[in-house]
């Protein structure tokens, strides 16, 4: 409870402690412990999955702006590749009312270039083009319908749904006789 008699004997921690004793000559009493919060493993291991969690947020954020026009980030693909640095202070089990965690990360992601995108289902969509439609120019949509997936092999796999509008293919001779 922190009460001592007289003439008990401290020392200090630090540098100066092998050097440095002070005794009491009087009794402390009325003393009472004092609980000082130490941070534990599991609340260090709760800091870092928020703040790795963050840190991939921002990393995604960061890559979609520094993309050009013609790239397309794929949602979902966004991955901690490394973590470059680590402190925590105080260490584990030490004294401290604040936890800081330091961490210096490396993340990547997925990217489509949208020209290629694009090809592939006008392709598609040509290929299933009925007889004596066209395709009207610039109606082209895609919309995601299922999130990436990166696969084993490292192959990414995802659903998109394209669609544009048609219109009938009218022969020319027909245009000019109206």
């Amino acid at each position: 409870e922190g009460n001592l008699p007289a003439g008990t004997v401290f020392s200090l921690e630090g540098p100066l402690g092998p050097n440095v004793a002070v005794s009491s000559t009087a009794s402390f009493t009325g003393g009472n412990d004092i609980s000082v919060p130490a941070p534990s493993k599991m609340d260090y291991e709760r800091l870092r999955q928020q703040l790795l969690a963050t840190l991939q947020d921002q990393a995604d954020a960061d890559l979609a702006v520094s993309m050009g026009s013609g790239e397309q980030m794929l949602a979902g693909t966004i991955k901690l590749d490394q973590v470059l640095e680590e402190s925590l202070l105080p260490e584990v089990g030490s004294p401290g009312d604040r936890l800081r965690l330091s961490l210096r990360a490396e993340f990547s992601g997925y990217s489509i270039s949208v020209a290629d995108l694009n090809q592939l289902a006008e392709i598609t969509l040509d290929a299933n083009l009925p007889a004596g439609q066209r395709a009207v120019p610039a109606s082209l949509t895609i919309e995601s319908t299922r999130q990436p997936k990166i696969l084993t092999s490292g192959r990414i796999e995802w659903q998109v749904t394209a669609s544009r509008k048609i219109i009938p293919d009218l022969p020319r001779q027909d245009l000019q006789k109206a």
